[in-house]
């Protein structure tokens, strides 16, 4: 049996969930969202800085009917277990464009003190 990789991450939601058919092998219908996490890191002047990232979350299957979509309102906290995706392909001028997305397996909200 092979051994899945876990990544566990807390954030924001950043857009409201679309959705979107993903062609991965196959037609998939799919929800996906923007979640953003913030850190703190140090900048070249000495000082601290916040930095935001963003990555796209894609729920499929039973996590597309997931109770709290209705509430899943811009800003809420939410953490996503998952794993990691990346697709690949080639733009118009011949690039290479890698696309990272975390495939969720969990979401669970979370209060505004946790």
């Amino acid at each position: 049996m092979e051994k899945e990789e876990v990544i566990i991450l807390e954030g924001y939601v950043n857009s409201v969930p679309r959705y979107e058919i993903i062609i991965d092998g196959a037609l998939i219908l799919g929800r996906v969202f923007t979640l953003a996490m913030d850190s703190t890191r140090k900048a070249t002047d000495g000082n601290c800085e916040t930095v935001t990232s963003y990555i796209d979350v894609e729920c499929r299957g039973s996590l597309m009917t997931f109770t709290y979509f209705d509430e899943c309102a811009i800003g809420r906290k939410l953490r996503v277990i998952g794993r990691l995706e990346q697709s690949v392909w080639v733009d118009s001028k011949g690039i290479l464009a890698p696309h990272l997305v975390v495939i969720a397996k969990e979401l669970s909200w979370k209060g505004e003190n946790e």
